[in-house]
């Protein structure tokens, strides 16, 4: 994924939010994903790997 792109994110209970990744960062060795979501216009930092979990996952749309 890259800067730019739109994605959804599925998380508990099957909410289904939309936005675009706005940044990437690294942290201790881990991406960072900032998104902005549409209650969140300043957006929400992500890790890969809580965006992976079995609780939620990200995809492009």
């Amino acid at each position: 994924m890259k800067i730019g792109d739109y994605i959804s994110i599925t998380c508990e209970g099957n909410h289904i939010k939309k936005g675009n990744i706005i940044a990437i960062e690294t942290f201790n060795n881990k991406i960072m994903y900032l998104i902005m979501l549409e209650r969140y216009p300043i957006g929400v930092w992500f890790y890969e790997t809580e965006l992976r979990c079995s609780s939620g996952f990200i995809k492009a749309i």
